[in-house]
């Protein structure tokens, strides 16, 4: 059967840091699930999930600010800023209590919304979580290094090949190159925001629901960077997709959407 795609509605919201762009799909008057993405994406991520999600719940995907068509600050912002404004974006909306999910970068943006701000979220999904502790932001000083526009464009090849090394469909790899040119030489602010987060400090203030989706062939999650979430978080449900790697929602979308609403429905 042809699945019937919903309406997706672009919207703006002014921020202390700029406009932040989303999209909205399904009835109002539905349960709400945010969607927040990795770095350095934008909600392209979730093109093939949203229509999913959006037969039976109210679908909010976000940009942080920086990628896709949010402004880009002049600053590097905190994991605390992204979170403030997701938080902003759901009183603007009327929305008193949302599911949140994030994938990677998304995930840690995530976890602040429901640390901080814990009346907001009724239930999380991290997907590709990443624990950070001090051990973490060590091993990251300095590892993501900004690219930078070339004169002779030859920076066009190396972004493509770059993403070669974990992609082989032309397709995607083009819609990963346009997700990272349209941030421009700041595509790394989120990753720097990611790796000086005090996740120690803040993940114990989780108290809703959690669901960990980990993909065992993510090299940068599976194993070592998740096993710290089960610890922290000893009520939360995890789920080991064996063919789970650095792009989730992009890949395995089906899949990705089933444990979301499973997990809305069964807990």
């Amino acid at each position: 059967m042809t699945r019937r795609v919903p309406a997706i509605k672009r919207n703006f919201l002014d921020t202390s840091h700029g406009q932040l762009h989303y999209v909205t799909a399904g009835k109002d008057s539905r349960k709400p699930v945010l969607l927040l993405h990795k770095t350095p994406r934008s909600i392209d991520e979730y093109r093939d999930v949203i229509p999913i999600l959006a037969e039976d719940y109210r679908v909010i995907a976000v940009e942080t600010i920086g990628y896709g068509d949010s402004d880009k600050p002049r600053a590097v912002l905190s994991i605390e800023d992204y979170a403030g404004a997701v938080k902003l974006l759901l009183d603007e909306l009327g929305i008193e209590k949302a599911v949140i999910v994030g994938h990677l970068t998304g995930s840690v943006i995530g976890a602040e919304v429901a640390a901080g701000y814990p009346d907001k979220v009724e239930k999380l999904v991290l997907s590709g979580p990443i624990y950070i502790d001090e051990k973490t932001r060590q091993e990251h000083a300095g590892f993501f290094e900004q690219w930078r526009v070339k004169a002779d464009g030859s920076h066009l090849v190396e972004l493509w090949q770059e993403r070669l090394r974990w992609v082989s469909d032309p397709d995607f790899i083009h819609r990963l190159v346009v997700d990272v040119l349209k941030c421009g030489e700041t595509s790394e602010n989120a990753h720097i925001s990611v790796a000086n987060y005090r996740m120690e400090d803040r993940l114990p203030l989780v108290r809703c629901p959690v669901l960990l989706i980990i993909g065992k062939k993510d090299p940068f999650v599976y194993p070592e960077k998740c096993k710290m979430f089960k610890h922290v978080l000893p009520d939360s449900r995890e789920v080991l997709l064996e063919e789970g790697a650095l792009f989730v929602p992009d890949e395995l979308p089906d899949i990705f959407a089933k444990l979301v609403i499973d997990f809305i429905k069964n807990g």
